[in-house]
């Protein structure tokens, strides 16, 4: 049947994906063990025997991978693995020592040179995502393989937020906002530049959904590569041979982009080709996207929650301390002009949490917009081919 994926094309996506993913992968392994070497050199006078030994196995980690590269499902364990420790290292060394000291996150990541973290968080975050594209593009094209697959890695969007967090920080923890300014400048200001545990909690969860979400619009761009191509693919038909079918499109993609069978721009061109229109015939791979959709929308609700939360808690604490300053005053008076601003301050987290839902949700809805567009681009241009060469 014309465009079914046959032992023999598969045998060619296998020969041409490592060429092109693993040398994409070894590259981000390569920039994550330099960064996370200065990240161990740029500690070490800080820190104990512990960090060093564990320094030590995360280091042999990637570069095993690095070097037993092509990957298999093992190598892909070793890859994630290791990646996940360095950035979780970055995360807590030597972050989380101050924390317990008593010093404010924020506070402690403006004041401490945090670039080394950073860079690693930031291709630790690469390799997750890159490992988990060529995992779901192989048990795509081998669906009897060994492993779980998912379009997208919330382990690489959690570290990618976090890298975010802690760079975020870094520039903004110089400014300061006296809480007697009540303008409307100040109170935004104030609100993100907050160093309370909820005000840090909102700013993290706000950057792992932008995460996620440019992690899907990367995939997006992908998608809008190939049907490029596919339009490249037509236009050199048309000028050899004067005409191009859909059948012809479908076999052309297949023999000339084997490595893409597992984008939605390939998968929605077949199911133009075969007619399926109808959205129930394509479950497979819309539902895997869908999958991690549903958990980018599931981490959006929860900002403005924590935003709610956060002023719950200030104002019971708020509450609670009324009867203490009464018989404080002695006589019954308390400062109210004091407590007003005391109760306008715990209402920030509130405007921190809807102000990131907004913007989060905002790009959310960019980035289905030109998914929604390339879907439909596709079909059009399946359906402007005839079904059959014309007859000479």
């Amino acid at each position: 049947m014309t465009g079914v994926w046959s032992p023999s094309s598969e045998h060619g996506a296998k020969q041409t994906q490592p060429d092109t993913d693993n040398g994409r992968l070894r590259a981000y392994l390569l920039f994550l063990v330099v960064a996370f070497a200065i990240y161990c050199i740029a500690n070490a006078f800080t820190q104990d025997v512990r960090f060093f030994g564990l320094c030590v196995l995360i280091l042999v980690g990637l570069l095993a991978a690095l070097i037993l590269a092509p990957m298999d499902g093992r190598l892909h364990l070793l890859v994630r693995l290791s990646a996940m420790c360095a950035g979780i290292m970055a995360i807590v060394v030597p972050l989380a020592g101050e924390v317990l000291a008593g010093k404010a996150l924020a506070v402690a990541v403006h004041e401490g040179p945090v670039w080394p973290q950073i860079l690693v968080l930031l291709f630790a975050a690469r390799v997750l995502a890159e490992s988990c594209e060529q995992r779901f593009g192989a048990l795509w094209r081998n669906p009897l393989g060994s492993g779980n697959a998912r379009t997208q890695s919330m382990s690489s969007a959690v570290l990618l937020g976090s890298c975010f967090t802690l760079l975020f920080y870094q520039l903004t923890g110089s400014i300061a906002v006296a809480p007697e300014r009540l303008d409307a400048l100040a109170i935004i200001v104030r609100a993100f530049t907050g160093t309370t545990i909820i005000h840090v909690a909102i700013v993290l969860l706000f950057f792992v959904v932008v995460a996620a979400t440019l992690d899907a619009a990367l995939l997006a761009h992908q998608d809008s590569a190939v049907l490029r191509k596919l339009r490249d693919i037509c236009r050199a038909q048309l000028a050899d041979e004067g005409d191009v079918s859909k059948a012809q499109l479908e076999r052309s993609a297949n023999a000339a982009l084997p490595q893409y069978a597992h984008t939605r721009t390939m998968y929605f061109v077949r199911e133009a080709v075969r007619n399926r229109v109808d959205p129930t015939a394509a479950r497979s791979l819309v539902a895997f996207h869908a999958a991690s959709r549903h958990l980018i929308r599931a981490l959006l609700a929860f900002i403005p929650l924590l935003g709610f939360l956060g002023t719950v808690i200030g104002l019971t604490a708020a509450v609670g301390g009324l009867p203490g300053e009464l018989q404080a005053s002695g006589n019954g008076d308390i400062d109210i002009g004091a407590s007003l601003l005391g109760l306008a301050v715990k209402f920030e987290t509130t405007l921190l949490g809807l102000a990131g839902a907004l913007v989060a949700s905002l790009l959310l809805a960019l980035l289905e917009k030109r998914e929604g567009e390339i879907a439909a681009e596709c079909f059009h241009l399946v359906e402007m081919l005839p079904d059959e060469p014309p007859s000479v």
